[in-house]
């Protein structure tokens, strides 16, 4: 099991590659209000904790460091592609088009599984909540 400073550094690594903004970086080991999310290690679990401006909050746990980094860059990502959509908008399209689009291609550079992993759960998403082009 990697440490808290062993997994900080990775995702520092990987958060290099794609350019992710310093206010949308983690915070490690504990939580600190400005951030919206965090990892500690508490036993032999990883846990990923994302927090909004309401009650509801998500703690997903893992032994996976694998998957604990795939937790971490699907939820970068996503707010990352949904920030390009806003600089990007074309009204025509359903605005998940370009955010989608833009995760799938950072998560791309990072490593090829998340990718594949994320445009399945993309395609279930959309099964239930199709595209809603304005055009």
């Amino acid at each position: 099991m990697k440490t808290l400073d062993e997994v900080k550094s990775q995702v520092e690594n990987l958060a290099n590659k794609i350019d992710v903004p310093a206010g949308m970086m983690p915070s490690f080991g504990n939580f600190a209000e400005s951030v919206y999310s965090y990892v500690y290690i508490e036993g032999h679990k990883y846990h990923w904790v994302v927090s909004g401006n309401s009650p509801s909050k998500t703690d997903v746990d893992t032994t996976d460091s694998d998957e604990l980094f795939y937790f971490i860059f699907q939820t970068l990502t996503e707010q990352m592609g949904l920030v390009y959509e806003i600089l990007n908008r074309n009204p025509k399209w359903d605005y998940r088009r370009l955010a989608y689009n833009h995760q799938l291609e950072l998560l791309q550079k990072l490593n090829s599984q998340w990718k594949t992993q994320r445009e399945k759960e993309i395609e279930e998403s959309l099964k239930w909540y199709p595209y809603k082009d304005n055009g």
